[in-house]
């Protein structure tokens, strides 16, 4: 237990000290480059963003593609609530790249931008790369959601108390010896399906099936970006199909 706690102790320390050196290494002038560049990234002209642009980025990448990159970033943040900042580490190979991570609340949306700085001295410093990301929503968060955020929620309860209905509807069929067969496919959405990203209110149409016909579901490269996805419950197709087929069967034991 003893060697456990020293270890985790240990990487603790690692850690505070990675993030205590990239401090150091950029400083408190560091941190303003980063954010003046993050203030012009979002709110200023393209053509001075390009000025801050490092000269050996400018020598493997195209002034377009750089433009393109600010210009998507944009779009992407139209409008800019607050800036804050929330910390910065060093690359591990490079000391004189620094990332500097802050946090921009646009409208009900978050997102996180990153930009790498490349120190030449003490006081001048260019930036020698930067991206922006969309917070992940949590599914708990209706704040800021469109309608169609709570026309899928409530597609997803209406599929499951359809696949519910059906799997005891086909469980309780005594007689019936293909019962269980029914009750598995109750289990399948086929052959449309609706999805959601939570967190961008993209709409998304799969063709295909699914088990079960409700899902949620996250990319390995974005956890928490939820996608909220709703299959036609074909269980809900079995068991129209077998209560109207019972309803033209005689009765056991009936006879003409």
């Amino acid at each position: 237990m003893k060697k456990i706690l020293l270890l985790m102790f240990l990487l603790l320390a690692l850690f505070s000290s990675r993030l205590w050196a990239a401090d150091m290494a950029a400083g408190p002038k560091g941190e303003a480059a980063a954010r003046g560049f993050v203030e012009e990234l979002l709110n200023g002209p393209e053509n001075v963003i390009y000025a801050f642009v490092d000269p050996e980025v400018k020598a493997t990448t195209s002034e377009d593609a750089i433009l393109d990159t600010v210009q998507q970033i944009k779009k992407l943040i139209p409008k800019v609530d607050s800036i804050h900042y929330l910390r910065a580490y060093q690359n591990a190979e490079r000391k004189d790249l620094v990332a500097f991570e802050y946090e921009v609340a646009s409208g009900n949306s978050a997102y996180t931008v990153t930009v790498v700085l490349k120190q030449k001295d003490e006081n001048h410093f260019t930036v020698a790369g930067f991206h922006t990301t969309m917070k992940p929503r949590k599914l708990t968060d209706t704040k800021g959601a469109t309608p169609f955020h709570f026309v899928m929620i409530l597609l997803a309860a209406a599929c499951v108390l359809a696949t519910l209905a059906s799997l005891g509807y086909f469980a309780t069929r005594r007689n019936d010896p293909k019962k269980w067969v029914y009750a598995a496919g109750s289990l399948i959405g086929f052959p449309v399906g609706l999805g959601l990203n939570w967190t961008t209110g993209a709409i998304l149409l799969r063709l295909g099936f699914n088990i079960p016909p409700v899902s949620f579901s996250a990319p390995a490269q974005h956890p928490g970006m939820w996608t909220i996805t709703v299959f036609f419950p074909l269980g809900l197709f079995f068991m129209i199909w077998h209560m109207r087929k019972s309803k033209k069967e005689p009765p056991e034991g009936a006879s003409l």
